[in-house]
């Protein structure tokens, strides 16, 4: 587990392990705020950051006892929401409200791997999910947001394709993948509307709102 500790920067994670007795232990990072991990093919685990840093992190080795750590500098503020795509590159988002930017990191992930940031065009890209189709959909939720979704598609190991899709709400965010192969947007615009994105998600997909009459309606799961 990471933190987001709104008081200040906290450079701790937290492992949990062990039987039905679990074991928490808290394992200093050095890197301030580490939040939204995600594991990697390997059994890596990564994370971004917050506090203004530029840092990801990796967790490897001996995860039941001393792993080893290391960060990472990225061209981002405040690398976020790590999820892996179905090459075994990972992406970024980031909590910089100002930031337009995401994250590839590929190559080597247990050595040093290749970073490289893609421009999406749309304000604030964090959030992020892959459809059945390999694509990736980021949505955006700090700062002024956007009302715009952003597909990544086509060559994800080397130029991909960004393609930014209008919802009509604003920052769509937290998309969730439904057993019928679409995708769900909540928001957090004080908005009562969530967002379906169906029909074909790799051209022109349609974009539905439906109205909900609950504000900020958003993280969800499938069952």
């Amino acid at each position: 587990f990471g933190n987001a500790d709104q008081a200040g920067p906290t450079p701790f994670v937290v492992r949990v392990g062990g039987g039905s007795t679990p074991t928490v232990t808290a394992i200093e990072v050095g890197v301030p705020s580490p939040v939204t991990a995600t594991v990697d093919g390997a059994g890596r685990v990564w994370f971004g950051e917050t506090g203004g840093g530029t840092k990801m992190l990796r967790i490897s080795g001996d995860m039941s006892g001393t792993p080893t750590l290391t960060a990472f500098d990225t061209p981002v503020t405040d690398p976020a929401w790590p999820v892996i795509d179905g090459t075994g590159n990972l992406w970024f988002g980031s909590f910089d409200p100002d930031s337009r930017l995401i994250v590839r990191v590929s190559g080597d992930l247990g050595g040093t791997p290749t970073v490289t940031a893609f421009d999406t065009g749309v304000r604030n890209p964090v959030t992020a999910v892959v459809d059945p189709h390999g694509n990736l959909w980021f949505g955006n939720f700090v700062g002024d947001g956007d009302t715009a979704v952003v597909r990544v598609s086509g060559d994800l190991a080397g130029t991909p394709t960004i393609t930014a899709f209008d919802t009509g709400v604003l920052k769509p965010d937290f998309p969730v993948l439904d057993n019928a192969g679409q995708l769900w947007f909540g928001n957090d615009s004080g908005s009562t509307t969530l967002v379906r994105i169906g029909g074909d998600l790799t051209a022109t997909p349609t974009v539905t709102g439906f109205d909900t009459r609950i504000a900020n309606v958003r993280t969800a799961t499938v069952d």
